[in-house]
Order: structure tokens, then C-alpha cells, then sequence
């Protein structure tokens, strides 16, 4: 509920993910997958 205030307030939520949920992976590892797609971004491009 909290995130749904601070989205409608114009604030920006990343998105949490996992790794590793059996046998479908995670969000991690299924972007890890596409070539040339960085899931380590820093601070500036995050």
C-alpha cells in the first residue's frame, strides 16, 4: 500500500527481484540471459 502512495506522489520504486526460484529462475536470471544487459547498474544510471 505504501508504494502505491509514494508512486502516486510522482517518487520512483525500483523493483526488487530474486534469483533462483526453481525450476521457472527468477527476474535476475531470466535478464541475465539477453546479451549485453547488464544487471549491475550504478548509481548514476540506476
Amino acid at each position: 500500500m505504501l508504494e502505491l502512495i509514494i508512486v502516486a506522489c510522482g517518487s520512483f520504486v525500483p523493483m526488487v527481484s530474486g534469483r533462483g526460484l526453481w525450476h521457472t529462475g527468477g527476474t535476475l536470471d531470466k535478464l541475465e540471459a539477453i546479451l549485453e544487459l547488464s544487471i549491475f547498474l550504478d548509481d548514476d544510471t540506476f
